[in-house]
């Protein structure tokens, strides 16, 4: 006995195929936490890190073009140095949070993040009185110090990045 099966299109089964692939690779890849978090939050995440780590902690947002342009190669530079860690904290707007999840994915970064819970200039003043708000910005922190041994807004070459790193784990 022959058993007649549904005739599919070919554009809707390459289209059921895509989707299962596109939710198996979701499923696959390292989770992203985005984690509220104030100024004091971050300086408490860095001071953990004391006698262990360097830190880097880059605030950014997926609207500033030099935020985006530089994150690759923090990225890569996170990846480049076992003896520090990486703090990311997006400016954007809570709404966005699910964009900002994406953007993380997608440059491959895994674990928590943050996601500025204050005020602009509440969190500014607590994270560094000298910010005058402009992203990105930067602070590296010494491994063994914890205080700042470089700072700055904007972005910088890989060549500055890493001379800053290298002294934060010799600080």
């Amino acid at each position: 006995m022959d058993v007649a099966l549904p005739v599919i299109p070919i554009r809707i089964l390459r289209s059921l195929t895509y989707l299962a692939l596109g939710l198996l690779v979701e499923s696959c890849s390292p989770s992203v936490k985005l984690q509220p978090a104030t100024a004091q939050d971050i300086l408490r995440e860095v001071n953990q890190s004391r006698g262990s780590q360097a830190v880097l902690v880059n605030v950014w947002a997926t609207w500033c073009q030099p935020c985006v342009e530089e994150f690759p190669l923090l990225v890569k530079l996170d990846r480049r140095y076992d003896q520090l860690q990486t703090l990311f904290v997006s400016a954007d707007f809570p709404e966005d949070k699910s964009r900002v999840v994406q953007f993380l994915k997608r440059q491959g970064v895994t674990g928590i993040s943050f996601l500025k819970d204050q005020s602009d200039q509440a969190f500014i003043d607590g994270l560094s009185p000298d910010w005058s708000g402009t992203l990105p910005f930067t602070l590296v922190f010494g491994k063994e110090s914890g205080t700042v041994v470089a700072r700055w807004e904007g972005k910088r070459t890989q060549e500055q990045m890493e001379a800053a790193i290298r002294l934060a784990i010799q600080n």
